[in-house]
């Protein structure tokens, strides 16, 4: 399960750091934006802390009562988020 997060987290990374550093920090600040809008406060929450150059996601998970369904859920939607930002839409 820990493998499965933290393979997520290291896979969303390196897209960011591929993208280069200011692309990045554009698509990551639509990706939160939409999770505002789209998901619930503890799964925005979890959106949020991926990226934010701490390592705390585990613990936002836990602190916001987050199951696997809804960390499933937050990966996915980074995933579709993530490539509707960075084409614009």
């Amino acid at each position: 399960m820990k493998k499965i997060i933290v393979a997520g987290i290291v896979a969303v990374g390196m897209s960011f750091a591929a993208s280069g550093a200011a692309y990045a920090g554009n698509i990551r600040d639509c990706v939160v934006q939409k999770a505002g809008e789209q998901l619930t406060e503890g799964q925005a929450a979890l959106v949020a802390a991926h990226g934010d150059g701490e390592v705390n996601a585990v613990s936002v998970a836990r602190d916001n009562g987050l199951d696997l369904a809804d960390i499933a859920k937050v990966h996915g939607f980074m995933w579709a988020a993530g490539t509707a930002c960075a084409l614009g839409k």
